[in-house]
Order: structure tokens, then sequence, then C-alpha cells
């Protein structure tokens, strides 16, 4: 049997970087064993907000 990890999943939607590396490094202080974002720092459509891809 192997151990259980754990990652957390950050949104980067609607922050600010300072906001989004604070959380990550406060996952890393917690214990998390990964850390997972999406790549585009804006997100697709969400509650009616409209994203724009390139």
């Amino acid at each position: 049997m192997t151990d259980l990890r754990l990652g957390a999943l950050l949104w980067n939607q609607y922050t600010t970087w300072d906001d989004l590396l604070a959380a990550g490094r406060r996952a890393d202080r917690l214990g998390f064993d990964t850390l997972w974002t999406w790549d585009q720092r804006h997100c697709v459509v969400l509650l009616g907000v409209a994203g724009f891809e390139a």
C-alpha cells in the first residue's frame, strides 16, 4: 500500500500574483505534496464572465 499524497489546487482567477504566490507558499508550509493551477492567468467562461482566447 502506498502513502496518501495530497495536492493543492490554486485558482489564479480574480487574484493578484502576490496573493497567488502567498497561497502557494502557504500550501507548501502546510505540507501539500503537489501544487496545481491553470496555465492561463485569466480563465474561460465562468458564471457569465466572458473569457477570450488568443
